[in-house]
């Protein structure tokens, strides 16, 4: 008869050695996903959504605390962007505007963008927002991808899930026709659009 437990623990060690995943050298463990909604950036309006990085945040003694953003973006979105804002949501996924924890002008086309955020144990949610030069041009689109993020004790942070060009990284421009609040209004309907 065959003894079937030793060859039940190698595979077992088979299975167990095969799934552990690499961390490329010099990151934590713990990765970022990012994700973007497929909206334009538009022009006159302070906040735009444009990358919403997500992370779960293990059960430990203490807080992650991120202290550098690195972004890179096409050459038009670093001539044409303002300035860029990051927002600490914590646990909730959708875009609360009411605190930037940075807001940063822009300089180049790959920024390093300091921040002040304590990440807790569990889900936790960052938006990267932009505003637009007024005089921005509508031709053409602008990209903005966050690359890593750094903690206040030097470790790294990948982020994951950035897409092609095609995808919602990249962003055509829009200008607002009517806003909440113009001339004393609180709402506008827009009954139909004109395409050509």
């Amino acid at each position: 008869m065959v003894n079937i437990k030793p060859i039940f623990l190698f595979y077992c060690l088979l299975l167990f050695s095969c799934t552990s995943k690499q961390v490329p050298s010099g990151y934590s463990s713990i990765v970022f996903t990012t994700s973007a909604t497929v909206v334009p950036v538009i022009i006159g309006v302070n906040q735009n959504p444009l990358i919403r990085l997500e992370v779960n945040v293990p059960q430990g003694p203490e807080f992650i605390r991120i202290r550098k953003l690195r972004v890179n973006m096409s050459k038009e979105a670093s001539e044409e962007l303002e300035s860029i804002s990051v927002y600490s949501n914590g646990a909730e996924q959708a875009f609360n505007a009411e605190k930037p924890f940075s807001t940063t002008r822009i300089r180049e086309s790959s920024m390093e963008i300091p921040v002040d955020l304590n990440l807790a144990a569990g889900d936790n949610y960052i938006w990267i927002s932009a505003k637009l030069r007024n005089n921005a041009s509508l031709d053409g689109r602008i990209a903005v991808i966050a690359r890593e993020l750094v903690d206040d004790k030097g470790r790294k942070y990948r982020v994951t899930g950035i897409g092609e060009a095609e995808d919602g990284f990249t962003k055509r421009k829009a200008i607002a026709v009517r806003k909440a609040g113009d001339k004393g209004v609180h709402t506008y309907r827009i009954p139909g659009m004109i395409t050509t």
